[in-house]
């Protein structure tokens, strides 16, 4: 991803064309259900709310990509910070603000040396701080409730901190803008589809007990979607052949699910809606974004696999 304005890269505005045109033709077809179904009709009025919300995130995901490498690292920076912030609240761990100062540290340093392009220390620094978390209660002499508070410590690190920052190391690499345009777009549209599918053919479960509203029809036609999707898209990633395309498919259409998955049984053992209220009709930021923390190593990893060590 070079350095300085992308606003007129082709690739932006190929996806900046896309984004406008799917939020108009929902936007119409939201207009016409209101007409033939009426404004207050429950499944529409909430449609309205949560595609309103769109036109709030789309720019707030769009612009820093415009500005170049150093906006996106610093939104993505931003991004997992506000996800953390929303899982510390929610299991309690805010409370103890040595572990929860200490993650942020880490997660600060981390989208650092994503910045610098430090590629060693970006890998094995989950490793340093694992360490550094398990040595905070024999600083502090403290036993009672440390084990609890350091694996939320942990996972709060890994989870919201080390997998979003792999989308910042991915501004990094060449054709990194292409990535995280493809990325933003297919996440959003894998949820959607997932939605879509769902309701009009879902007959069985898929885990009701973690979310009982996703089905195995869903899930399926989602990942059929995404397949469909991504071969749509492929003049923006001209580099990829039929194996990374086929590999793309698969990391955002089944693990953008399984990351929902993750953030739903967070939510269902803590015994609550949503971890926050910032968009309405999406809830905070974790539950806007939880696909897309799941995605980015995966997606990352296989990059670096065919294109960056060889």
């Amino acid at each position: 991803m070079n350095e300085g304005l992308r606003f007129a890269d082709p690739v932006y505005l190929t996806y900046a064309r896309i984004w406008v045109g799917l939020l108009g033709g929902g936007g119409l077809i939201l207009g016409v259900l209101r007409l033939i179904l009426g404004r207050s009709h429950p499944t529409l009025a909430s449609a309205w709310v949560t595609y309103r919300s769109w036109w709030v995130i789309l720019p707030l995901m769009a612009v820093p990509l415009g500005l170049g490498r150093e906006a996106t690292i610093l939104f993505i920076t931003l991004l997992s910070l506000w996800c953390f912030k929303e899982f510390a609240r929610a299991t309690g761990l805010y409370r103890d603000w040595i572990f929860t100062g200490a993650v942020y540290l880490a997660i600060l340093f981390l989208n650092y040396l994503a910045w610098s392009r430090w590629y060693g220390m970006f890998l094995v620094w989950p490793a340093y701080v694992v360490a550094g978390l398990f040595m905070v209660p024999v600083l502090r002499n403290r036993t009672e409730g440390m084990l609890q508070t350091t694996c939320l410590s942990i996972v709060g690190f890994l989870y919201f901190g080390w997998f979003l920052g792999h989308l910042s190391y991915l501004a990094n690499v060449e054709h990194g803008l292409a990535y995280l345009l493809f990325l933003t777009l297919a996440v959003s549209l894998n949820d959607v589809s997932a939605y879509l599918f769902g309701k009009l053919f879902g007959r069985r479960p898929l885990a009701p007990r973690v979310s009982p509203r996703k089905t195995w029809e869903g899930s399926i036609g989602c990942v059929a979607a995404t397949a469909v999707l991504v071969w749509a898209l492929r003049s923006t990633l001209p580099h990829f052949g039929p194996v990374q395309l086929a590999l793309s498919a698969l990391i955002v259409g089944v693990g953008g699910q399984f990351g929902d998955l993750v953030i739903s049984v967070i939510k269902r053992d803590l015994g609550v809606k949503d971890l926050g209220a910032v968009f309405p009709g999406h809830g905070g930021w974790l539950d806007r974004f939880d696909s897309l923390i799941f995605v980015s190593p995966l997606f990352f990893h296989m990059v670096a696999y065919f294109y960056l060590t060889r």
